[in-house]
C-alpha cells in the first residue's frame, strides 16, 4: 500500500503557518483527560450541507437519588451555577404531627448528592422562590407554623457567600400571603399576584419589587378583578401576563385574566377552563401558546382536560391527556420543548400519589414516559443544567411518610 496520502499529509500540516489546532476532550472524558480526535475527512460535508441528526436517543430513564429530604410544599429553585437550592417545607414527625422547616439544602449534579443549604429566619411552606438576575434567590412569603397567618417576611439566598453567611432578610411584603404566584418581568421586576391572605381569604392583590432597589410597591394596577389561590401565573411573549384558574375560598375558579403591565390594564377574558381547578401549572410553549396542565376540584371531580391558550387570539383550546389529568402534580419544560407531567393525583376519591410521567409535544401531541419508582403528590421538578430532571418530596397518600428518596430522569 502506498504511503504518498500520509507523507502528503504530513507535509500540510508542518508546512501550515496556523498553529496546530489544541487536543479536544472527548465526549466521555474526565477533565484532564486528553481524548484523541481524528481530523476531518476531505470529504466530509460542510455543517450547512448534512441533513437531519438521525442519531437515536438513548432511551429515557429515571435512576433514585438517596439523600434528599422528604417534604411538601417546599420550592427547588435552580441556581446560575447549576445547583439547585431546596427551600422549607413540611416534614411529617409523626403518624398525625407534621412540622414547617427552617432549613434549606442543596443538591449538586456533577456530584449527584444533597448538602445542607443554611437556615431560614422562620420556617415556611407554600411560599414563592425565585432567581434574582445577579444570582441571588429571593424567598416570599409562605405559611407559618400551625396556626400562625401568613408571612411578611422575605428571605434572600446567595450562593456566592458561605452556608453560613448565605441568608440574609429582604424586604417585607406590605401585605401577607401564602399559595401566590411569582413571575418576573421584561424589566426584571418580580410581580406577585393573589395568594390566601391572613384573615384566610383569597387576595387579587398585586406586589412589585424592584430587585436593585429592594423595594416594594403597589402599582397602578393594584389588583386582579378576581381573588385567586392557588392559581397558576406565567409571562407571555407579548410582554403580558396570564393569570389561570385557582380558589377563591368558596369555588374553583375557571376564569383567566390578563395584565399588561406598561398600561396597567387587567382584562378577564370570555374564555374560560372546561372547569373550575387550582394547583393547575403553567408552560409556555415554543410557539409563544401556553399549556395549562391539569389541575385539582377538590374530592369529589376530577378535571377532565387541559388547555392550550393562544395569546394571539386570547383563545383557549381543550385538549385531551395521556390518562387522566393529575392535580399536586409536577409539570417542567424540556430543553427540546416538550412538557413534562410528572405524578400527582388522579382520583380525588382515593388521593394517591402516581409514578405517571408523559410529555406533550406542540407539534405530535402526548407520549408515554418512563414510570417513577416511587408515586408521589405534592412534589417539585427542576430542569437541571445538562437538560434531565430533578424530582424532589412528595407523599404517596394523604397519611403516609412523605418521599425521602429523590428521582432523576435521563430524558
Amino acid at each position: 500500500m502506498s504511503k504518498r496520502p500520509a507523507i502528503l499529509l504530513l507535509c500540510l500540516a508542518s508546512c501550515s503557518s496556523d498553529p496546530p489546532a489544541p487536543p479536544d476532550l472527548g465526549r466521555d472524558a474526565a477533565p484532564g483527560d486528553l481524548a484523541p480526535r481524528e481530523g476531518p475527512r476531505l470529504d466530509a460535508p460542510r455543517a450547512d450541507q448534512r441533513g437531519p441528526d438521525t442519531t437515536p436517543r438513548p432511551p429515557a430513564k429515571w435512576v433514585d437519588v438517596a439523600g434528599a429530604p422528604p417534604l411538601i410544599y417546599h420550592t427547588a429553585t435552580l441556581l446560575k451555577d447549576g445547583r439547585v437550592l431546596i427551600v422549607g417545607g413540611e416534614r411529617r414527625e409523626a403518624a398525625n404531627q407534621t412540622k414547617l422547616l427552617p432549613e434549606a439544602f442543596l443538591f449538586d449534579p456533577a456530584s449527584g448528592g444533597f448538602s445542607a443549604g443554611g437556615s431560614l429566619a422562620a420556617p415556611r411552606a407554600r411560599h414563592t422562590a425565585t432567581l434574582l438576575a445577579d444570582g441571588r434567590v429571593l424567598v416570599v412569603g409562605g405559611a407559618g407554623e400551625s396556626g400562625a397567618p401568613a408571612l411578611l417576611a422575605t428571605e434572600l439566598f446567595d450562593p456566592a457567600k458561605p452556608i453560613a453567611q448565605a441568608w440574609s432578610a429582604g424586604p417585607p411584603l406590605p401585605s401577607a400571603r401564602e399559595d401566590h404566584t411569582a413571575v418576573t418581568l421584561p424589566d426584571g421586576k418580580l410581580l406577585i399576584a393573589g395568594g390566601t391572605g391572613s384573615s384566610g381569604g383569597a387576595l387579587s392583590s398585586i406586589l412589585l419589587l424592584d430587585p436593585a432597589a429592594g423595594t416594594w410597591t403597589v402599582p397602578i394596577y393594584s389588583k386582579l378583578n378576581l381573588g385567586r389561590s392557588s392559581h397558576c401565573s406565567v409571562a407571555l411573549a407579548d410582554g403580558r401576563v396570564l393569570f389561570a384558574g385557582g380558589y377563591d375560598g368558596k369555588v374553583f375558579l375557571a376564569s383567566l385574566e390578563v395584565l399588561q403591565p406598561k398600561s396597567g390594564a387587567v382584562t378577564t377574558l370570555p374564555s374560560t377552563l372546561s372547569e373550575g381547578r387550582s394547583k393547575l401549572t403553567c408552560h409556555p410553549l415554543p410557539d409563544g401558546r401556553v399549556l395549562l396542565l391539569g389541575g385539582w376540584r377538590g374530592f369529589t371531580a376530577s378535571v377532565t382536560a387541559n388547555a392550550i391558550f393562544d395569546p394571539k387570539t386570547d383563545q383557549l383550546a381543550s385538549i385531551s391527556h395521556l390518562g387522566d389529568a393529575p392535580g399536586f402534580h409536577a409539570g417542567v419544560a424540556l430543553q427540546d420543548g416538550r412538557v413534562l407531567a410528572i405524578g400527582g393525583v388522579t382520583s380525588p376519591a382515593v388521593p394517591n400519589g402516581v409514578d405517571t410521567v408523559v410529555a406533550f409535544d406542540a407539534k405530535t401531541g402526548w407520549q408515554a414516559m418512563p414510570s417513577l419508582a416511587h408515586g408521589r403528590f405534592r412534589l417539585t421538578a427542576t430542569l437541571l443544567g445538562d437538560g434531565s430532571v430533578l424530582v424532589v418530596g412528595g407523599t404517596p397518600t394523604l397519611s403516609s411518610a412523605y418521599v425521602g428518596i429523590a428521582e432523576r430522569l435521563t430524558p
